[in-house]
């Protein structure tokens, strides 16, 4: 009888494939196990952190659409889901389109956000976050380009590859090459304005057209050298007034008017300028920073959490009451050159931070992801220790 009513409730588990397997995708893997679902998981690379934590690993090239589709159908799954990559989120979605299972934004929304002039059309066309930008197949089409400084980008990219800050009309034919490299002989480039000021990316959640989660957080780069890369982040704002991210909240409203988000998470980066917020880029899916611990930590609800509610149309928990005001935390990523060897004694862990990982094993190699100066593992702190107790529990 034993036997049957584990044979039972294992044919009654719900199952999820997850598109991916990097630490981004972790996280979601060891939140669906935590709810007892049957986790399964696909990825060209063997060798990623998720493998290791899901039920059934397979290894199936995420851009393969219709390879992912017939794993799908043959593991009868429930649910298709990707977090934390633009690459892995739009085959989510895709397949999920395909087989009817439930899921957020449309493939053709993920189009748009996908391609860095679209979205720049879009939102100029409607007066909002305007900036002067140029779509360039070919040298050609830069010419006559005049506003230096600027960034020149690969239309179609993630995790900062390409990308380079251009002070003078004679370094852009290099900065074109370099982003055209990246997304390969038939891509496309944009060249933007420079955008100065202070980096606060938001993490959003629709439901119903209503928001329910909607918190900045204040990016912290590394250095001109590595041009866009975070060496963490920091929650509440350090140097942004009140006013500004007041405005930076009214963009972020007005986006999603705009767009038409019905459902689904948002991570919007948004610079704050002279001008006032400026869009950077939008990402139609869970950010892949791990920015859900570092908001649990200052006593947000659980931002993965809350998603999944809203993909499953379950009920939202209540919130949490506070007892003053929340600590100021922040989240730092440990970096290390591609292709260098990890020691896990170059970065030490705090002895007051609320979680940490590493992302290698002592004497691994550090592949490349930007193909610069690579995250390898981060930690969480309250930066406010005497404030740290009381939300430790809010970090798993």
């Amino acid at each position: 009888m034993h036997q049957q009513d584990s044979a039972s409730t294992e044919a009654s588990r719900k199952t999820i494939l997850v598109v991916g397997t990097n630490a981004g995708q972790a996280d979601l893997i060891r939140y669906m196990r935590t709810r007892g679902w049957r986790v399964l998981a696909c990825s060209k690379l063997a060798d990623e952190p998720g493998r290791e934590l899901c039920d059934e690993f397979f290894q199936v090239d995420v851009r393969d659409v219709e390879r992912v589709v017939a794993l799908a159908r043959a593991q009868d799954v429930d649910l298709v889901y990707s977090v934390s990559s633009d690459t892995t989120n739009g085959t989510a979605v895709k397949v999920s389109e395909a087989l009817g299972l439930p899921h957020f934004h449309s493939s053709e929304l993920i189009r748009i956000l996908d391609n860095k002039h679209k979205l720049r059309e879009i939102l100029n066309e409607h007066g909002i976050s305007v900036v002067k930008f140029r779509h360039a197949a070919t040298l050609e089409d830069a010419s006559g380009w005049s506003h230096y400084p600027c960034f020149v980008k690969p239309d179609a990219s993630q995790g900062q590859r390409g990308i380079s800050k251009v002070d003078r009309r004679e370094d852009l034919e290099a900065a074109f090459q370099a982003a055209k490299a990246v997304g390969g002989a038939n891509s496309s480039v944009i060249i933007e304005e420079f955008l100065a000021g202070i980096e606060i990316p938001f993490n959003v959640l629709v439901k119903d057209g209503g928001i329910v989660f909607c918190e900045p957080n204040e990016r912290l780069f590394i250095s001109e050298a590595f041009i866009g890369l975070a060496g963490g982040h920091v929650h509440p704002c350090y140097n942004v007034p009140a006013e500004q991210q007041q405005a930076a909240h009214e963009l972020v409203r007005a986006l999603i008017e705009l767009l038409h988000i019905k459902d689904g998470p948002l991570y919007v980066q948004v610079m704050v300028t002279k001008d006032g917020p400026k869009v950077v880029e939008i990402g139609p899916r869970v950010d892949g920073g791990h920015l859900w611990r570092l908001f649990a930590a200052a006593g947000h609800p659980d931002y993965i959490d809350l998603t999944m509610r809203v993909l499953l149309r379950e009920p939202l928990p209540l919130p949490r009451p506070r007892n003053g005001e929340a600590p100021r935390c922040e989240l730092i990523f440990y970096r290390a050159p591609t292709g260098s060897l990890f020691a896990a004694a170059n970065h030490p862990i705090p002895k007051d931070a609320l979680y940490s990982e590493y992302r290698y094993h002592d004497g691994e190699v550090i592949k490349p992801v930007n193909g610069k100066f690579e995250v390898v593992g981060y930690y969480v702190r309250a930066v406010d220790t005497e404030e740290s107790a009381k939300y430790a529990a809010n970090v798993r």
